[in-house]
């Protein structure tokens, strides 16, 4: 789940959440969803890259959320929780990126 915080942590944005599924994981989910009734979050971001190859890729992601002044040198943190097919947690990893340049435009 991507989120925007500011660079001394007292604020944060949370965005929708971004699922990245495979093709037998996208095809588990679907026969949960129908099965089941249970759907992911309202709002929620599914990806189906779909590449044979193995290859990776590139995917482009664009959110917006109204500016505040504590968006000034924050950052974007990535919750990345990875599971199996069977539904079992695999890991769980936090990513941070330098998102928002500072005022001189550095």
């Amino acid at each position: 789940m991507p989120v925007l915080e500011s660079a001394d942590g007292s604020q944060s944005w949370s965005f929708s959440p971004i699922y990245v599924d495979g093709r037998t994981r996208a095809k588990a989910v679907d026969r949960k969803s129908v099965l089941s009734g249970i759907e992911r979050p309202e709002g929620s971001i599914v990806l189906r890259p779909g590449r044979k190859d193995g290859s990776g890729g590139t995917i482009d992601y664009c959110a917006r959320v109204p500016y505040s002044p504590d968006m000034l040198d924050g950052r974007i943190v990535l919750y990345e929780t990875v599971s199996g097919c069977a539904g079992c947690l695999e890991g769980r990893v936090l990513l941070q990126f330098r998102c928002v340049r500072d005022h001189t435009g550095n």
